[in-house]
């Protein structure tokens, strides 16, 4: 858990940068919504992993 806490505090600041970080309005333009999608998405898939690895291999006996 406190790994998954890590990752989405880089993250959080790595969004926080590249909005600060934009060109100026003359320049290319990064949709604030795109970012927190991909934002979103990526949080999304590191829970995944982070509770998959928590499952482990699931054991099949008969």
């Amino acid at each position: 858990m406190v790994t998954l806490q890590q990752n989405f505090s880089s993250m959080e600041e790595t969004v926080r940068t590249l909005l600060q970080n934009q060109d100026p309005p003359e320049g290319p333009t990064v949709d604030p919504l795109d970012l927190m999608k991909a934002y979103k998405d990526k949080l999304l898939e590191e829970m995944w992993k982070q509770q998959d690895s928590l499952e482990g291999p699931t054991a099949t006996e008969t």
